[in-house]
């Protein structure tokens, strides 16, 4: 398994929250974020679901 990104423990710290969902517009700069996100699995697995805007 690869180690965490800081991306990974800043999507850990939104569910940890209760966040289940996040609103935005994918960008280069938002990549790893998105893709943490993602990995999360969505909320019908207790993680976050992203929604395009």
């Amino acid at each position: 398994m690869s180690p965490k990104t800081v991306a990974d423990q800043l999507v850990q710290q939104l569910v940890d929250a209760g966040v289940s969902r996040i609103y935005g517009i994918v960008g280069d700069s938002l990549n790893p974020i998105v893709d943490a996100v993602r990995r999360t699995g969505g909320s019908e697995k207790g993680g976050i679901d992203w929604i395009h805007v």
